[in-house]
């Protein structure tokens, strides 16, 4: 999958003027302006990324007249925010939040459609389903900063050992779980299908072709009953049921130490997972790689699995300021650079994968270049996908359907009718009513 189109890097300033003429809402480029022009802005910022405070830094270099007040929310931001706008106390200008909870804040209504500001322009900087997660409901509710593409991880040292072949297919996949079960019983091929993975397996099912959630003229509806679904479950179902993973519900601590003692071979995840991995398990330093994830076709596909956006609350009296704020943050190489070097934060922008900083090697995973890993899965991420308004309600209520399945020895797949069912009734007449 290739962006709308490619371009070389045009400064965001010039991007916004052109798009704010149209809907006459002036953001002029900083380089025709003098910053004596402009009336001094402060923008309360919410974001959790690891050292964007030297992006900020930056931003008001280049922007003098606009100071950010920059808050780090911590855990549950999504929650807070929600609490911070319903009390309409310490409710801030712009917020980070995982693209999984966009279709919830829009349906609050308390997020400011960007589409008059000149925000259709940047489009072209992103791909199709990345800013699909921002376009929905005739609006543009947010810009894309990072992508979370799915990949595979796996342990180098116990694949060699037990000489397991890097799988490009699940079958592989199977395979190779079959082999380390009869050579190293004590040890896990993979521990990532618990009743809680609602959404590693959506994630997984997105990568198939399956969606969660559709919008049409205004309604929501939840295909999760498809063939990619059913696909993706059968086959999870199938290798718990010949104890080739675990489907144990297994807390953080148990989960962490176990990678700490190189007792698991495999782990699907995204960015963010490759950095927890550094972290938790230090001495493993150099066994693990980092792969495209497995699919049933062989065909490369993907799908994202934490991605995030800048969202601008309602409440924000500064919109032009707040837009160009960040459009700089997700699509200025300056931006991505920093916040690839101090968070590890992969670009959204299509054309930051060319930056130099992303082609540099990981020491912990064997000095790979792990930034073009992320790169071939950026271009193969699957679309269209949406996740649904009650995301909250979807993952709680699916995780006790496949509890219940997994005690009953249902199959896993049987989940999916009565799953659809409650979504649909819930968004109907419980909570929320569809405007």
């Amino acid at each position: 999958m290739k962006p709308y189109r490619q371009r070389p890097w045009v400064a965001v300033g010039v991007v916004l003027a052109a798009a704010s003429v149209a809907a006459n809402s002036a953001v002029p480029h900083a380089g025709s302006v003098s910053p004596a022009s402009h009336r001094p802005v402060t923008i309360t910022f919410w974001s959790s990324v690891p050292g964007i405070q030297v992006s900020i830094r930056d931003f008001e270099k280049i922007y003098p007249w606009i100071h950010i007040d920059y808050v780090n929310p911590g855990a549950a931001e999504t929650s807070k925010l929600l609490t911070a706008v319903t009390t309409q106390k310490g409710v801030p200008d712009v917020a980070q939040v995982k693209y999984d909870n966009v279709p919830w804040l829009v349906q609050t209504g308390d997020l400011l459609n960007l589409g008059p500001y000149g925000a259709g322009k940047l489009r072209y900087h992103f791909y199709p389903w990345a800013w699909q997660q921002m376009a929905m409901a005739h609006g543009i509710y947010g810009i894309p900063q990072s992508e979370q593409p799915l990949v595979l991880l796996y342990n180098q040292q116990i694949f060699n050992r037990y000489d397991l072949g890097v799988p490009r297919t699940w079958r592989q996949f199977r395979a190779d779980a079959a082999i380390l079960r009869q050579k190293a019983p004590r040890l896990y091929f993979n521990i990532d299908m618990s009743p809680a993975a609602t959404r590693e397996l959506a994630a997984l099912a997105w990568a198939n072709g399956g969606q969660l959630a559709t919008l049409t003229r205004g309604t929501w509806s939840y295909p999760i009953a498809s063939p990619a679904w059913v696909q993706v479950l059968n086959y999870w179902n199938t290798l718990a049921k010949k104890g080739l993973i675990s489907d144990t519900l297994i807390n953080n601590l148990q989960r962490d130490q176990l990678f700490a003692s190189d007792k698991v071979a495999t782990e699907i995840g995204s960015l963010h997972r490759l950095t927890t991995l550094a972290n938790i398990a230090p001495n493993a330093s150099g066994q693990w790689r980092v792969t495209p994830l497995p699919t049933f076709s062989g065909k490369p596909a993907t799908s994202d699995f934490g991605g995030s956006a800048d969202v601008v609350t309602k409440l924000s009296k500064h919109p032009k300021a707040d837009l160009r704020f960040i459009a700089w943050l997700s699509t200025s190489p300056e931006a991505m650079t920093l916040d690839w070097i101090q968070g590890r934060v992969y670009p959204a922008d299509a054309a930051g994968a060319t930056l130099p900083t992303m082609s540099t090697p990981w020491k912990y995973f064997g000095n790979e270049r792990v930034g073009l890993v992320f790169q071939k899965a950026a271009r193969v991420v699957n679309s269209p996908f949406l996740w649904p308004p009650i995301v909250d309600y979807w993952s709680q209520t699916w995780s006790m359907l496949l509890k219940k399945a997994i005690t009953d020895h249902l199959p896993w797949a049987s989940t999916l009718p009565n799953l659809r069912s409650s979504m649909l009734k819930y968004t109907q007449t419980g909570g929320w009513n569809p405007s």
